[in-house]
């Protein structure tokens, strides 16, 4: 019964927070757009700053919101290394309370709805056949959505600690293209100035793009 009740209080408030946000247009005041207005006092108060946004971005993806653009706002505001440290960190907190926040709420719920679709069952039997490194393959790649992904891994086999140090791993290149397009908006007056990252975000950008369009056909 317990359960049951802390399951309706979480349901309602992400229907809650996902009308707020989507009725309000919230999402304008998370983009580089409008932050950049308040960039000094961001740069003054950095750890403050990021520690704040990376609070936004976990609850975020507890509450499965759109974070795709909080990786190119980390890279804008803090530059790329402590961009890419706060963006990695921030994104594998938010996947692990994501998986506990699925795990213990909604396991039998999800299991009984969800447990019997094809692409469920061949994520399962990807981790059963390669584990760790389905983790990191499908974390990586442009193939599901990361709320599904949440969901998918939450009801699988999966113990937690390969898990969520697959999905660290498996989210280092999408962060890497992320914060570097932060980077270089906010460095926009020459691309040349750091060519190296340039080349290895596009390079990752399209490795990940062509195995997804390999990967999905083998899901099919």
């Amino acid at each position: 019964m317990k359960s049951s009740l802390i399951r309706i209080a979480y349901i309602i408030t992400v229907i809650i927070a996902v009308i707020i946000f989507y009725l309000f247009d919230l999402q304008h005041y998370f983009q580089v757009d409008y932050l950049v207005q308040f960039l000094n006092y961001i740069q003054e108060n950095g750890l403050l700053s990021a520690f704040l946004l990376s609070l936004i971005l976990i609850l975020f993806s507890v509450l499965n919101l759109p974070t795709f653009y909080f990786s190119i706002l980390f890279g804008y505001l803090f530059g790329f290394i402590p961009g890419l440290t706060i963006s990695l960190i921030s994104r594998t907190l938010g996947v692990i309370l994501a998986y506990y926040n699925i795990h213990f709420l909604f396991f039998n719920v999800f299991t009984r709805k969800y447990g019997e679709q094809k692409q469920i069952k061949k994520i399962n039997q990807l981790i059963k056949e390669k584990g760790f490194s389905a983790i990191i393959i499908l974390r990586s790649l442009y193939i599901f959505p990361t709320s599904f992904l949440n969901a998918a891994f939450s009801i699988s086999k999966i113990k937690p600690a390969p898990y969520f140090l697959g999905s660290a791993i498996g989210l280092l290149p999408t962060s890497i293209i992320n914060v570097s397009m932060g980077y270089f908006i906010q460095q926009n007056q020459n691309l040349s100035d750091n060519p190296l990252l340039l080349i290895l975000s596009i390079v990752l950008a399209l490795c990940l793009i062509i195995f997804s369009i390999l990967y999905m056909r083998k899901l099919k």
